[in-house]
């Protein structure tokens, strides 16, 4: 079934009613196009006198392709083709008052003529709005009510509703300043009264009126204002002064041979992934390399992650040492807060005679040569630590002339992100060991010459590495009671 349309004009006011989908009201110099069914148009009478132009039926077979684009908008009203002239803007909204099904209601002060010509269908709604902006007009829509005025009575309205807002609004605050004032104190736990609660809770305080000041010694905000805000703040106040979550860091520092870690399932700086390996004996466990945290930096340090409990960990370390396969050099413990540093030292000092002092006698100063590990945790929302490490070692590489021990620097530093209770292990820390041994039999082994018969002499070299294995452990407090 075709859709099309229909022009006509009409000389005087007549109801026309279709046997199929509307009835509206047409007026005197008013031109309407209304989509209607081909049935309809073909029982109406059409004259045969091609010249009169009134009387013309037109039929248009582009109705879809013109819907189509109409889709593009924001209007979804049903499409029509108006054509007014100089007709009365009330007898416009009563056609598509009819048209839309809606309620026009207008004010006495709407009046005005419209002249509107559309040749292709337009949605009733964009006639409307189009309507409402040449005529500089406005609307208020309440359901199926659209109320039509004029733009400065709407601005009028505007300012009416916003004046009693802002008189209403003046009121409750003129209602606040005669409540009276009340004081609490309020100790803070976990934060920082001054600089983490106080610039929170200024921005809340009743202006002129509310106070704020902070104890320092004991930690503890004073407020006195409206009992109102007070509450509100004391809110505020427990949202922000939350728990901080504590951080175990587990460190065991190591000095392995030199391909050690290869038995631990380590390739560093690969993404290779090891799984179930065998610790030895009867002792399985389930210790993994992961995809690589960074790569080899220039100062030789390497870092790798370790999947797997601690107890395994420590397992293969404490079977390795009994082999003689490793030192466990230490396995310091250290628990700090969230976003607080750690550090963990091991290593020893050097004396050296740098001097002397008025008396003439000698002054020892002393250079350490140790192991500096820094760790400054933080705990994520989904229980994850992010770890930023800075590692140091100066090592001994002897004597200058003047007999002042020299030191071998390494640092490194990197941020890692590891979930909780995950061990990173960083390497490339290697030493190399000369033992030269000597053997004989006494007297004969010093004659010269023949002593080499009667001795013998091994010079052999030995390459360890120092590993450093990292585990996080979140430590979480309960939250007290609200305050």
């Amino acid at each position: 079934m075709n859709m099309n349309y229909i022009f006509i004009k009409i000389k005087t006011p007549i109801l026309y009613k279709t046997a199929y989908l509307l009835s509206l009201l047409f007026f005197i110099s008013i031109f309407l196009f209304i989509p209607c069914l081909a049935q309809a148009a073909h029982q109406h009478n059409i004259s045969k006198n091609e010249n009169t132009q009134a009387n013309v039926v037109k039929i248009n077979e582009n109705k879809k392709i013109t819907q189509n684009n109409f889709l593009k908008t924001k209007y979804i009203g049903e499409e029509i083709k108006l054509d007014f002239f100089e007709t009365n803007i009330r007898n416009v909204f009563k056609v598509l008052s009819k048209v839309s099904g809606k309620n026009f209601v207008m004010d006495k002060d709407v009046n005005a003529s419209v002249t509107l010509t559309l040749d292709n269908p337009v949605p009733w709604d964009q006639v409307l709005d189009l309507i409402l902006k040449t005529n500089h007009l406005g609307k208020i829509t309440e359901n199926s009510i659209i109320r039509i005025t004029t733009i400065d009575t709407l601005k009028k309205e505007e300012e009416i509703k916003q004046a009693f807002f802002a008189a209403k609004k003046s009121a409750i605050e003129h209602q606040k300043s005669l409540e009276p004032l009340t004081t609490e104190y309020i100790s803070i736990n976990y934060s920082n009264a001054k600089t983490d609660i106080k610039p929170h809770i200024e921005k809340m305080l009743t202006p002129v009126r509310g106070h704020l000041s902070v104890d320092s010694r004991t930690n503890m905000i004073i407020i006195t204002d409206v009992q109102d805000k007070i509450n509100k703040a004391k809110k505020l106040i427990y949202m922000l002064d939350k728990v901080t979550p504590q951080i175990m860091i587990t460190a065991r520092i190591v000095d392995v041979a030199k391909n050690f870690s290869k038995q631990l399932g380590v390739e560093w700086n690969l993404g290779t992934n090891y799984e179930s390996n065998a610790l030895g004996g009867n002792i399985n466990y389930d210790i993994a390399m992961n995809y690589p945290i960074g790569t080899q930096s220039a100062l030789g340090f390497n870092f790798s992650r370790i999947i797997g409990t601690s107890l395994t960990l420590d397992a293969k370390l404490t079977a390795s040492e009994v082999k003689g396969e490793v030192k466990i050099i230490s396995s310091p413990q250290i628990l700090t807060l969230n976003n607080k540093k750690a550090i963990i030292k091991q290593g020893l000092e050097i004396g050296y005679i740098s001097g002397v002092d008025d008396n003439g006698n000698s002054v020892t100063s002393f250079k350490s040569m140790d192991l500096s590990l820094e760790v400054t945790p933080h705990v994520t929302p989904d229980n994850r630590v992010i770890m930023n490490i800075k590692i140091k070692k100066n090592d001994f590489a002897g004597y200058s002339d003047s007999g002042v021990p020299s030191l071998s620097k390494n640092e490194a530093e990197t941020e890692l992100l590891v979930n909780d209770k995950e061990t990173i292990i960083i390497g490339g820390i290697v030493k190399s060991t000369n033992n030269e041994t000597k053997t004989g039999f006494p007297i004969l082994s010093s004659i010269p010459v023949l002593g080499r018969i009667f001795s013998s002499h091994t010079n052999q070299e030995q390459q360890n590495e120092l590993l450093i294995f990292i585990t996080p452990s979140i430590v979480q407090l309960k939250q007290k009671k609200k305050i």
